[in-house]
């Protein structure tokens, strides 16, 4: 095993697949439960978005959502995507927010809907403005997971 292989992206990306796990309880929320099977789906239909998108390995995304399992989901895919996630306080202004994002140069910005509008007002292109919703609608892309190297940012955190 290379060191690359031993990043989060795609250490998870091997576990979550495995034949012995695919059934078991991933992530259980009030809702319900994720098994490892789905979890590894979902999170890889976020990280093939995201690519489609043009989200290229080290890139730092903003991630502008409520907590809840698709926050969980989009984090997870952004380590996917062999990006670096930024998760946003959900109760921020918007003006704090396109602080945010012009203070550490954040290049994308991954948005569910009650957090749009400071997606909108970020200052980021729109086209860099993701709706989390329709990212996770594409086949599983993994591959951004690979030559995820330990000195590419793994989280940015305010």
């Amino acid at each position: 095993m290379t060191i690359a292989d031993a990043t989060l992206g795609a250490a998870c990306g091997r576990a979550w697949s495995q034949p012995q796990w695919a059934a078991r309880a991933a992530i259980v929320t009030a809702r319900g439960a994720l098994s490892y099977a789905d979890l590894h789906r979902r999170v890889g239909q976020v990280a093939g978005g995201l690519r489609a998108a043009g989200v290229a390995r080290g890139s730092l995304v903003a991630v502008a959502m409520e907590r809840s399992l698709e926050q969980v989901l989009a984090i997870l895919g952004v380590i996917a995507a062999g990006a670096c996630p930024c998760p946003l306080e959900p109760r921020l202004s918007v003006d704090e927010t396109a602080r945010r994002v012009a203070a550490v140069g954040l290049a994308w910005m991954l948005h569910d809907d009650a957090n749009a509008e400071a997606a909108r007002a970020s200052g980021l292109a729109p086209a860099r403005c993701l709706d989390a919703g329709l990212v996770a609608q594409g086949p599983p892309d993994w591959s951004g997971a690979v030559g995820v190297a330990p000195q590419d940012p793994g989280l940015l955190l305010f």
